[in-house]
């Protein structure tokens, strides 16, 4: 009885409101200054490209999916020769969009030139324009056993 007195008391003194929108610019304030300086994560999704566009869209779908395991993170897809957008272009964008680390994601199979020197010598020309962001580059995707069961799976066995 005593607990519903006092629950019945504050909603007649309207104590129990929300607080009201005049303080959502403060609480802003505080979370940007609270979160400067925390690294922001950039991933960019890099494959050869294609002169064929339905190819080019598998890598957008494969970012939306990498997007959705890293909601926190900024993901970019970009294409290494033959299509836009280029390598430079998503570094220019993560950075525009404030990407403090960037972790470039080959979307190759092989360990191969492309994955060994012609990603990472774009990556990092492109970074000479963004010296305050950190770039690592990943490894090629093969040979790894998940690739292989998906092999399998594809083909039926």
């Amino acid at each position: 009885m005593a607990f519903q007195a006092v629950v019945r008391s504050k909603r007649m003194t309207n104590q129990c409101k929300p607080p009201s929108n005049l303080y959502f610019p403060y609480f802003l304030m505080f979370f940007q200054k609270f979160f400067q300086g925390y690294p922001m994560l950039g991933l960019l999704l890099v494959d050869h490209g294609s002169r064929r566009a339905e190819s080019n869209a598998q890598l957008d779908d494969m970012a939306q999916r990498v997007q959705a395991l890293r909601p926190g993170a900024i993901v970019r897809a970009v294409h290494m020769e033959i299509t836009e957008p280029t390598i430079a272009q998503g570094i220019d964008s993560l950075a525009a969009a404030g990407a403090t680390e960037i972790r470039v994601l080959m979307y190759f199979l092989s360990d191969g030139r492309h994955s060994r020197e012609d990603v990472p010598a774009l990556v990092s020309a492109a970074m000479e324009a963004h010296p305050g962001i950190r770039v690592t580059c990943g490894q090629a995707l093969g040979p790894h056993d998940v690739l292989a069961a998906l092999l399998l799976e594809r083909a039926g066995t």
